[in-house]
């Protein structure tokens, strides 16, 4: 879950069972406040989905970052085949010689495209103006394919925030909800939108959040 969305919480759990029972002048209804950063600070749960975000996020970057860096001139097929066989082992003879076309093809086209790129169009053959003509196609089709790469783990990450988010806000709304039909509250705000009073029950949410299930 990004700071930002944490920043905008707002917890608010009206209780209208307690509303709607008569309230002893002792049990007057009051306002619940929550300090979210201690909340966020102390919630196991979300302390160990955060640590899996990060993780994932670490992970896709990396991967990014090596093709784009390492590779940028391998297409989808080709890349995907020469991860599968770095995390194979042990690979037979004919696996090994892939392997090492496959970590040496993209080095190469650069070379060949770096050397044709220089040649003037008199100079060039028209052999070498086709594989010129080619390994620039393979360059313009690699980078795409690295954009939709890109794209697709910020959607990979997105969606896991997304889900982490919804599951972080449901357990909170419950905990806020329960604690306040037990101590006769109306609300539960966030600390920071309490200009005085309320009842701070940070501690009860707290508690209730990282309680093991009976």
């Amino acid at each position: 879950m990004t700071k930002r969305a944490r920043a905008g919480w707002l917890i608010v759990a009206v209780m209208a069972a307690v509303c709607a029972r008569p309230v002893r002048a002792q049990q007057t209804p009051n306002i619940g406040k929550v300090e979210m950063d201690q909340v966020f600070a102390k919630f196991e749960y979300f302390k160990e989905k955060a640590k899996e975000f990060q993780e994932l996020s670490r992970r896709l970057n990396a991967e990014f970052d090596e093709r784009r860096v390492n590779f940028p001139l391998l297409l989808d097929e080709e890349y995907n085949k020469l991860i599968e066989l770095r995390n194979k082992a042990p690979l037979s003879a004919d696996e090994k010689k892939e392997f090492e076309r496959l970590t040496r093809l993209g080095d190469d086209r650069d070379a060949q495209l770096a050397r044709l790129s220089v040649l003037e169009d008199n100079k060039i053959t028209a052999e070498e103006k086709k594989l010129r003509q080619q390994l620039m196609a393979i360059r313009t089709q690699a980078q795409e394919q690295q954009k939709a790469m890109g794209e697709k783990h910020q959607a990979t990450l997105a969606k896991q925030d997304e889900d982490m988010s919804k599951e972080v806000r449901s357990r909170m709304e419950a905990a806020a909800k329960a604690i306040a039909a037990e101590n006769n509250l109306i609300a539960v705000l966030q600390s920071d939108v309490v200009l005085f009073g309320g009842i701070d029950i940070t501690d009860k949410v707290v508690e209730r959040l990282n309680a093991k299930p009976k």
